[in-house]
């Protein structure tokens, strides 16, 4: 049978289903939403919504509002784009939206800018890290560049999960 996968991508936000040992219900499928929201102050914030799965049903009848943080603000402008095959027989490629139930992109790309002095834009990739060969896409496909050449995942400093996953003597 046909695998329906609970994920969808615009360039204006990313929605996802994927379980959590630790989410703010206990363990279990959560739902994902993470988007722009246009602040008083004519810049936007980065938010993440965190809410427990309840069904196909549930999420189109009144999806229940979750947990919230902000990931970033004084947000000037972001654009989520997802890599991979839009119809089964092409090419990967990048594109604005992700719109396939049977597929997941193979990347997703944020691209950010926040209103600081220099206006500076920060490029971030998030890819799967249950695949072995991502480095090797990401090198040959995205990067263009030598294959020995590392990918190393990063944190924000102030997420919970770095104090978990990391001593920050520092």
């Amino acid at each position: 049978g046909l695998v329906n996968i609970l994920f969808n991508g615009t360039k204006d936000s990313l929605r996802f289903v994927a379980p959590s040992r630790n989410g703010p219900a206990g363990g279990g499928l959560y739902r994902y939403v993470i988007e722009l929201r246009p602040g008083d102050s004519g810049l936007s914030s980065l938010v993440v919504m965190v809410a427990p799965y309840l069904g196909p049903q549930a999420e189109a009848a009144s999806p229940p509002a979750g947990e919230e943080q902000v990931l970033a603000a004084d947000v000037a402008s972001a654009e989520f784009r997802f890599f991979g095959r839009h119809e089964l027989r092409q090419a990967p490629a990048w594109q604005a939206d992700w719109k396939r139930t049977d597929a997941l992109p193979d990347l997703v790309e944020l691209n950010i800018a926040r209103s600081r002095p220099g206006g500076t834009t920060n490029r971030s990739i998030v890819t799967d890290p249950r695949r072995h060969d991502m480095k090797d896409i990401l090198n040959a496909r995205i990067k263009h560049r030598e294959p020995f050449r590392p990918f190393a995942p990063s944190l924000l400093a102030e997420s919970p999960r770095s104090r978990e996953s990391f001593d920050a003597g520092w």
